[in-house]
């Protein structure tokens, strides 16, 4: 909020994207400005890179279970995917 940008982690790193996909850098770029980019010239791989980071990603990496309770990461699994097809009920 100092910055006057509350995102400015986020569009920051809109650089680091753009050189990684030999795009130029010289201009600072929003996130909001890339994401519209992308969806403008490659909507279904920028939908299906944004639904895995969302859906996928977390289960593959955060919960594959502890070693200390392996029952654990199937539990919370289970407890994500019961949240997630439940938030579009409740505004909380």
């Amino acid at each position: 909020m100092a910055t006057g940008d509350p995102l400015i982690a986020i569009n920051y790193h809109t650089r680091y994207y753009r050189f990684a996909e030999n795009q130029p850098i010289a201009k600072p770029m929003s996130a909001a400005e890339y994401i519209r980019h992308k969806l403008a010239d490659r909507p279904v791989a920028t939908l299906d890179t944004g639904f895995n980071g969302l859906l996928v990603q977390p289960f593959v990496t955060k919960w594959n279970g502890f070693p200390w309770a392996p029952w654990l990461g199937r539990t919370v699994r289970a407890c994500a995917v019961i949240g997630i097809g439940a938030m579009p009920f409740f505004a909380a």
